[in-house]
Order: C-alpha cells, then sequence, then structure tokens
C-alpha cells in the first residue's frame, strides 16, 4: 500500500464517522486554520520571499486573504448548512408535499496547490472544503520549497492528519503525490452548484464518494 492509500483510508474512516458533519467540528478546523495564518505570519512570510522575490504587500495579503476567507465561512456556516426547499410540481404542491435538499460532505477531498498562490490557492479552497464538513489533503507544490517546508511543519501542529494533512511530491513524471488523486481513485470532477463552491451537495447524491478540488474553483 502507498503512503496516500494510507492517508486517505484513514481520513475516509474518520469521515465515515460522521465526526465531520457538525457545526462544531467545522468551526473548529475553521479556527485551527485561521490560528495558522495568524501566530505564524512571520515565518510564512519569510519563506514565501525565499520561494518569491515579490513585493511585500503580495505576501501579506498571501496571508491575510485566507484569514478573511475562514471569517466569511465562519459568519455563513450555519445558513450554509440549513436545508434548501425546492419547488415541487403543482399537484403534489397542492396536495401537502413539500421538498428539500439536505447539503452534505461527500469526502475525502484533494486540494491539489500550484506554485502561484502559495497560500490564497491552497487554503481558500480548503476552507470551502472544511466549511463543508469534508477531511482534506493538502497537496503542496513541489515548486515552492521553502513554503511546503514550513507548512508541512505547522500543520501536523494545528491540524488531526484525520482532517487534515499535506503532502508534497516529486517534479518527476507520474512520481510523487502529484499522482495522488489517481491512487486515491478520486473519480469526480463535476464542477455544479453549491457542491463545487462548498464541497457539499445534495442528499440524494453519492455523499461518500471523494472529490477533487481545483484551486481555480474558488475565483468566480
Amino acid at each position: 500500500m502507498n503512503q496516500f492509500q494510507e492517508i486517505f483510508d484513514k481520513q475516509k474512516a474518520y469521515f465515515d464517522s460522521d465526526a465531520t458533519k457538525s457545526y462544531e467540528w467545522r468551526i473548529d478546523q475553521l479556527t485551527r486554520l485561521e490560528n495558522l495564518c495568524k501566530e505564524n505570519a512571520e515565518v510564512l512570510e519569510a519563506a514565501m520571499s525565499s520561494d518569491f522575490k515579490t513585493a511585500s504587500q503580495e505576501k501579506v495579503f498571501e496571508i491575510m486573504a485566507p484569514i478573511g476567507t475562514v471569517a466569511f465561512a465562519k459568519q455563513d456556516l450555519k445558513e450554509w448548512m440549513k436545508p434548501v426547499d425546492v419547488v415541487v410540481p403543482k399537484a403534489l404542491r397542492e396536495s401537502g408535499h413539500t421538498a428539500k435538499v439536505y447539503r452534505e460532505p461527500y469526502g475525502v477531498t484533494l486540494v491539489i496547490g500550484p506554485f502561484n498562490g502559495p497560500l490564497t490557492l491552497l487554503f481558500d479552497p480548503a476552507v470551502q472544503v472544511i466549511a463543508a464538513g469534508n477531511p482534506c489533503i493538502l497537496k503542496l507544490s513541489e515548486g515552492l520549497p521553502a513554503t511546503g517546508k514550513v507548512l508541512l511543519d505547522l500543520i501536523p501542529k494545528y491540524f488531526d492528519p484525520r482532517a487534515v494533512t499535506a503532502v508534497t511530491g516529486s517534479k518527476r513524471r507520474g512520481d510523487g503525490a502529484s499522482q495522488a488523486a489517481l491512487r486515491l481513485h478520486l473519480l469526480h470532477r463535476k464542477r455544479e452548484g453549491w457542491q463545487d463552491r462548498h464541497g457539499g451537495g445534495r442528499k440524494e447524491s453519492d455523499s461518500r464518494s471523494p472529490r477533487t478540488r481545483w484551486p481555480k474553483s474558488s475565483f468566480r
């Protein structure tokens, strides 16, 4: 068994226990991510400076943007978790029938971080994944050695690895965590409605199916 399959299996077992579905769990994970950014801002800025030669404002933004995304998610989370009323055919409506969509998490979710957004394009989609009640595997970019090293050290200090963990890979084609999506059988890449923005979907769908989170989907 490869190391990525073991990580996936542990997170899936954790998800299947329903531990990740509560409002309290989601808020706790979001707070942990917020604290990681706030409490390690200087270390993260120094790491990004090593990987990039860019304006200091850019590095500040990379840290503050995820913090803002967390604040927004925490503010609206209860509303996101509420069932949504949907229209039913007239005959059913007149006979007293109603229908609701229950937003359910899908399961273990992979976030692939690109090199050109060290924190924003990694943590912003992760916020949505966590807010929806999913365990999360963060695939760090091999093009950011200093930032990746810091994150590999920090993430286990703030998160239970069954909830959120980070992996890296090799630059060689077909090697390392860059192929984790294939090894973990992350089959579904559909982008539709609430499940794309928040990592959750209709209760009638396969709520246990893994999903791949593409960082670009956080910008619309």
